[in-house]
């Protein structure tokens, strides 16, 4: 009784089982030797014999077997992928299955935890931009303070201190002045004699009873006035004239203004099309967070920011007409 592997094909020929014997069987059909097969691929000997005794080890890598493979079946009138297909069952698929539900949840969990890390370090990233960008504000915020305080002592030291009556006050204190007069003591003087008969009766009252000397009379000191140091006022910070602010916003821009009284008057992110006008004594501390998007005018005219009062694309400067 014959069994189904016995059994012959549509072709009359029993299917082949096993490669290598495949492999043999085309080539005696063909009267090739193994070393006419070789020289003809120009490989070596023992390739063929390895990929007839299926030895597939011998020859490395699974690519270097299929490259071989094909080649012999060129020359053998083999088809190439039933080769192929018979050298898979031989080794085994090395292709991943992924149909398992096991494998499926095994690759979502590696995808998800990609997901995780890119997302962790997209927030870490975003912190850091968040706390520097509020440190930089921060040192914005304090320099502004400064150049403030700097411009009011400037002007405090321009105007002097003012007195409550009109005129400055020197705090200088003058010299006192005491002028001593000098103690003049009159000596007794004698008058000549006009006659003979005079000198006598002088001599006469000189032997008999003596003169009494004149007392010196008492030195007077002239005391001057006591110097009075007049009280100055304690200065009050100096605050300039009313100005005139009008801000156009024609981009979208970050604005903080300080007036003379160091009152912030003006603090907020404006959108475009937006216009603030402000009456508020100088001098007056401006910040500009996208100065070429806004338009300022002072008293009703366009004020020139200047260039050196710039970094980048913001601005901070000072407005004082005084000055």
């Amino acid at each position: 009784m014959e069994t189904e592997s016995d059994t012959p094909n549509e072709t009359g020929q029993a299917p082949e089982t096993e490669l290598g014997a495949r492999l043999t069987r085309a080539r005696d059909e063909q009267e090739l030797s193994l070393e006419k097969a070789a020289a003809s691929l120009k490989v070596d000997v023992a390739v063929l014999n390895n990929l007839e005794t299926e030895n597939f080890d011998a020859l490395g890598a699974p690519v270097f077997v299929r490259g071989h493979l094909r080649k012999y079946a060129r020359i053998l009138n083999l088809p190439e992928q039933e080769l192929l297909d018979a050298y898979e069952l031989k080794v085994g698929d090395t292709k991943t299955d992924f149909s398992h539900p096991i494998l499926r949840e095994a690759v979502g969990i590696s995808r998800h935890r990609r997901k995780f890390s890119f997302g962790l370090i997209f927030l870490v990233i975003l912190l850091v931009v968040v706390q520097g960008a509020a440190v930089w504000w921060w040192f914005q915020i304090r320099e502004m303070d400064v150049l403030h305080d700097t411009q009011l002592a400037k002007r405090s030291q321009s105007q002097g201190v003012v007195q409550e009556g009109g005129g400055t006050v020197s705090l200088a204190l003058p010299s006192a002045n005491v002028n001593e007069e000098s103690t003049e003591v009159s000596a007794p003087v004698t008058p000549p004699p006009e006659s003979e008969a005079q000198a006598e009766s002088a001599e006469q009252s000189a032997t008999t009873e003596p003169e009494p000397k004149p007392e010196p009379l008492p030195v007077q000191v002239e005391e001057s006035a006591p110097v009075v140091i007049p009280e100055a006022s304690a200065p009050e910070e100096p605050v300039g004239p009313q100005v005139l602010l009008v801000l156009t916003f024609e981009e979208d821009s970050w604005a903080e203004i300080h007036d003379g009284n160091r009152k912030r008057v003006l603090y907020g992110l404006f959108r475009s099309g937006t216009r603030r006008e402000l009456n508020v004594p100088a001098p007056v501390s401006i910040y500009l967070g996208h100065v070429q998007g806004v338009t300022l005018s002072v008293d009703g005219e366009v004020f020139a920011i200047p260039a050196s009062q710039r970094t980048g694309n913001t601005a901070r400067f000072i407005v004082d007409p005084s000055l």
